[in-house]
């Protein structure tokens, strides 16, 4: 999974979040893609909206039993998430700590950011839209 997280302004100027991923199958091929505006104050706020996400669609059963790997560019995030900081964000996935949660079933890695362009090319475009889109691989 690749997700980014990103804060600028939408086409009204008004200053937003932006979220994007994506999740493939151990190929390589993608099976999922996501793009979507979010409440956030910041990059960092944007980068824990966009982890949060993924982890809620990979929570389902789909992904029940396995351990998930997140790559992400923002290693302020991921120290974050691993040291239980999260800049006072309620963080909680089906009342489950995410620390621990990630502690046990997930695992946080960092990416540079040349190797996150869709997941960052995703992200802006969350910027602009109005609702999430998501789709799935037929």
């Amino acid at each position: 999974m690749e997700v980014d997280g990103a804060w600028g302004q939408n086409d009204y100027g008004e200053l937003v979040g932006g979220i994007g991923g994506n999740i493939k199958d151990k190929s390589g091929a993608i099976i999922f893609e996501f793009s979507s505006p979010v409440n956030a104050r910041d990059s960092l706020a944007a980068e824990f909206e966009a982890i949060k996400h993924v982890i809620s669609i990979s929570s389902s059963q789909i992904f029940e039993g396995g351990k998930i790997l997140i790559c992400l560019d923002s290693l302020q995030a991921i120290s974050s998430v691993k040291s239980g900081i999260f800049d006072g964000l309620q963080v909680v996935i089906r009342n489950k700590d995410i620390k621990k949660w990630v502690d046990g079933k997930i695992e946080l890695g960092y990416v540079p950011r040349y190797l996150n362009e869709e997941a960052d090319s995703l992200g802006k475009y969350g910027l602009k839209r109005q609702v999430l889109a998501s789709y799935w691989a037929q």
